[in-house]
């Protein structure tokens, strides 16, 4: 090979394939702390020049140990997180509370919007304020003060015809958190569409949940997000914790489910991918399962025998005479997900 060749050696490939991984967990977290770049570098104590290198990083770009240590200290998580391939969340993530309150307020005010499925233009209007002036309020280019956080209740009350509070929108405490049992958090899972359901594998929902960026959203439509409220994804069976956090998707029941009138096709709902370790704990309640042989089911569950000498489950339509009972063996079984929550409210 030439001397002056610029083709990278094994080192810079190395470093290249780290540089790679850290960007995708920098976007990872500014999805989960639903924080902009500038806003996020602000908070950690970098420059805007080496958050930029980190999002996108060129060919030869490295990233010290140094830079980690400190990201990794002011999101509470640990630093090998940032080099390790993977989506699975550390538990302590949060960052504190910024020093700019309209920058935090704005962003609690659209998490609290998109959680709820409006549209800015919706409480503009409710407001009887212009589109461009409530975007402001969300963009924190402008301080929201105590007459319009009343206005804001009001308006969110009316639009989803239920009491809402100033906490409900701004939270109380002075963290972001975005895991299971955060005031207002909002956390981004792949959606997966009855067209999708023919091409499910235990490999393809591994590539559904890779890290995405909910800003840019997703070229393939099956791709798309759905923005839910954490605090449904805190499922607990039989004491155990049935999977981690990026275990969930948005699921849409197909026509031919026969779930009514519980469940009509276009319904979504939260579903939890469970590992075959706590299978056998369901013994109640709507799951989807995917077979080995390709048929996908969603029903309800009527028997549980999975921890059994001869291991299967008994899966019953929703209403009696709706359809059949199908009884799967566990050796059937390629995905099982437990399907806790409709995302427009409770099964």
């Amino acid at each position: 090979m030439p001397a002056n060749s610029t083709t990278p050696s094994s080192n810079d490939d190395q470093n290249r394939v780290s540089a790679d991984i850290v960007a995708a967990k920098m976007h990872l977290l500014l999805d989960l702390l639903d924080m902009r770049p500038g806003h996020f570098a602000d908070q950690v104590g970098i420059s805007p020049a080496t958050m930029s290198r980190l999002q996108r990083p060129k060919p030869k770009t490295t990233v010290t140990r140094k830079t980690l240590t400190q990201i990794a200290d002011a999101v509470n998580i640990p630093v090998d997180w940032l080099t390790t391939e993977g989506t699975e969340l550390p538990l302590s993530l949060s960052i504190g509370r910024s020093e700019d309150k309209r920058e935090w307020d704005g962003t609690r005010l659209r998490r609290f919007r998109e959680r709820n499925n409006l549209k800015s233009a919706q409480v503009a209007d409710l407001m009887e304020k212009g589109r461009s002036s409530y975007n402001r309020y969300e963009r924190a280019t402008r301080q929201i003060g105590k007459k319009i956080r009343k206005e804001l209740v009001q308006a969110f009350s009316k639009l989803l015809n239920r009491t809402v509070t100033e906490v409900d929108i701004f939270g109380v405490d002075d963290v972001v958190l975005p895991l299971p049992g955060s005031d207002t958090g909002s956390f981004p899972i792949p959606r997966v569409s009855v067209s999708l359901r023919a091409e499910l594998t235990p490999e393809r929902m591994d590539e559904l949940k890779a890290p995405f960026h909910p800003a840019t959203g997703s070229r393939e439509p099956d791709r798309a997000i759905q923005y839910v409220d954490s605090r449904l994804m805190k499922r607990v069976v039989g004491g155990k914790l049935a999977g981690k956090i990026t275990d969930f998707y948005a699921l849409e029941i197909g026509a031919y489910d026969r779930m009514e009138p519980k469940l009509v096709a276009g319904d979504w709902v939260l579903a939890q991918l469970l590992q075959e370790s706590v299978y056998h704990l369901l013994d109640e309640g709507l799951v989807a399962l995917l077979t080995k042989h390709g048929r996908f089911l969603v029903r309800r569950i009527e028997r549980n025998t999975l921890a059994t000498a001869e291991p299967s489950i008994l899966l019953a339509p929703y209403q009696e005479g709706a359809g059949a009972y199908i009884s799967v063996p566990k050796d059937d079984i390629s995905l099982f997900f437990h399907l806790p929550h409709r995302l427009d409210g409770p099964l």
